[in-house]
């Protein structure tokens, strides 16, 4: 007779004696983590909870036989449902994480609504973050109620309710009024200081001023950024920390980034069409800004220069950003304009661009005459050395050009920028720029050459895109 045969039929007597004391007695082999078959069968039989506890201890986390011993024993140990949920949260399940951190909150454990809202809130399901976390509001004991109200704050930020924001940041304040967010937000210039019930304007953290305001507006080329969220005024300010590295920053006087509202700005483009937003709308802000231009950073959306404004999204690099002040600072793309683009359409009256030309690609006559006249429409020509030729032989005609021989001298190249121009117009002429190699008005991860530094340097302010202002004087005549 085997020792387990013996154990059970010992067990079996027992029962017959005192049924009363076997689940206890059960419950205590159990605590103890026995591997009797006997044993764990008779207590699963018994729905014993000690026995969907040795189940779970013995079973891999995550593996179906933790999951349903844990499920058996949420009525009695609620708190498991965090537990399961924090389990898929780690292993990156969140339609799993957030199904759990809901059965929390229907067993009343109000300490998954933090997290819970957090997931929301990362989904972009505002309203279902709000309504996760209200609740916690009415509790002041509430542990988790200072970063409820750091994330509703976020939310009001994102949906453009300065109402909200204003009354969360104000029981923020009262609760916490050296919490850095009040900085920030003081920083962005989110709110006027006569809306806040306490004064948080005596933070620390509040100086990131690069230039005095009166020599933001002495600075040709000054520029005030705006987003429309925290995340994006952050990152923004990032950008700028960076761009400040790179050589063409020292034309560019920068301003702390501020906060508008994402519904104020009326944009009205998806999320793979370039930044279209309704211009008009500054048209209210004017008296309150002292640069020449603005930037604008929005959640989606392609970066381009609009007059006097910048658009980024906040996916844009660094290199991006400095691409696009480029244009800022009278540099075009190197790269194809759109079909039918206006200065691909016809050569070109007089200079318009540091880097580009857009002129005839043959001409008839004397070749200095010729010569002579087409360094009068190229910006760069001052770098031109005499001895480089622009022009070369082609039948009874000359062909405006460089020839590869040259290529590493600054001269008269093909650019890209008119490919797309196709037309009986468009025929005979060609964009030039300086340089043969490609520089970052092509690609934007390439550098910006010496050459345009120089250039830039030499006429600062001739082809300067034109303030902020002509963008609010078009977009109020397209409205009448």
């Amino acid at each position: 007779m085997t020792k387990q045969w013996f154990y059970l039929m010992s067990l079996v007597l027992f029962i017959t004696v005192s049924s009363f004391f076997l689940p206890r007695f059960l419950t205590y082999l159990l605590d103890h983590d026995t591997q009797n078959k006997a044993v764990l069968s008779v207590s699963k039989s018994l729905t014993l909870s000690a026995y969907f506890h040795h189940q779970r201890r013995n079973a891999i986390v995550g593996s179906a036989v933790w999951l349903k011993n844990s499920v058996a024993l949420l009525d009695e140990s609620p708190q498991l449902t965090i537990e399961i949920a924090d389990y898929y949260l780690k292993e990156k399940k969140r339609v799993k994480a957030i199904f759990w951190y809901q059965q929390a909150i229907k067993y009343g454990l109000d300490n998954a609504r933090h997290t819970l809202a957090s997931l929301y809130y990362q989904q972009q399901n505002y309203q279902q973050a709000k309504a996760v976390l209200t609740p916690i509001l009415s509790v002041k004991a509430n542990d988790s109620i200072e970063s409820s109200l750091v994330l509703l704050i976020h939310i009001a930020l994102l949906e453009g309710d300065i109402v909200e924001a204003t009354h969360f940041t104000a029981e923020l304040s009262q609760l916490n009024q050296h919490h850095d967010l009040l900085d920030e937000l003081n920083k962005y210039q989110v709110f006027t200081q006569d809306k806040l019930e306490h004064n948080i304007a005596t933070h620390k953290h509040l100086s990131d001023v690069d230039f005095p305001a009166s020599e933001i507006k002495a600075c040709e080329t000054s520029l005030q950024f705006y987003a429309t969220n925290l995340h994006d005024l952050r990152y923004i300010t990032g950008l700028i920390k960076q761009v400040k590295l790179r050589p063409l920053s020292k034309y560019i006087c920068f301003t702390p980034a501020r906060y508008i509202p994402l519904p104020t700005l009326g944009c009205s483009h998806d999320k793979d069409e370039a930044i279209t937003c309704n211009e008009a709308v500054w048209h209210s802000y004017k008296n309150q800004i002292d640069t020449r231009y603005i930037g604008v950073m929005v959640p989606n959306g392609g970066a381009k220069v609009h007059n006097g404004i910048l658009y980024l999204d906040n996916k844009d690099t660094v290199a991006v950003f400095a691409h696009e002040l480029a244009h800022l600072l009278g540099f075009i793309d190197e790269y194809s304009l759109p079909k039918n683009h206006s200065r691909c359409l016809k050569p070109q009256d007089k200079t318009f661009a540091h880097n580009i030309a857009v002129l005839p690609k043959v001409y008839h006559g004397d070749k200095q005459e010729i010569r002579n006249k087409v360094l009068m429409q190229l910006p760069w020509r001052a770098f031109i050395k005499s001895e480089t030729p622009i022009l070369t032989k082609q039948d009874n005609a000359w062909l405006l050009g460089t020839p590869k021989a040259f290529q590493g001298e600054v001269g008269v190249f093909k650019s890209d920028t008119c490919q797309k121009a196709s037309s009986d117009l468009t025929n005979n002429i060609q964009a030039y720029k300086p340089l043969t190699k490609r520089t970052s008005l092509n690609y934007f991860e390439l550098k910006f050459p010496a050459l345009y530094q120089r250039l830039l340097e030499k006429e600062t302010r001739k082809f300067l895109m034109p303030s902020f202002h002509r963008n609010i004087e078009k977009a109020l005549n397209r409205a009448h």
